[in-house]
């Protein structure tokens, strides 16, 4: 009796340390898993974050486009308006260079 009693002894020493090392294992696992869970719902904020973000850099890309292309349209609308102005000035000068003509022409006939 007294070999069977150490032999349950040591077999119950053994299951308490297998279930001692399972529920050590279970608390890690408890701990990994909850880390996890909070990984998650911080990368699925910033994840939230980052597509709010995306939109605004997106809008806002879109309002500079837009603003370019204003001012493409202002800067051909300025070019023509000068060239107009050019054309002006030239035929003021021609027109003035035959007044100037018909002035001394008008003067030495006098």
């Amino acid at each position: 009796h007294r070999n069977e009693m150490k032999e349950h002894r040591a077999n119950i020493a053994v299951v308490e340390g297998e279930r001692d090392a399972g529920r050590a294992a279970q608390t890690r696992l408890s701990e990994r898993l909850q880390e996890s869970e909070s990984n998650c719902i911080r990368l699925a904020e910033e994840s939230s974050e980052l597509t709010a973000t995306k939109q605004k850099l997106e809008e806002e890309i879109s309002k500079l486009q837009k603003a370019d292309m204003q001012h493409r349209n202002e800067m051909k609308e300025y070019r023509a308006n000068i060239a107009i102005v050019e054309g002006e000035r030239d035929a003021g000068r021609v027109a003035e260079t035959g007044l100037s003509e018909r002035l001394q022409e008008s003067e030495s006939n006098c």
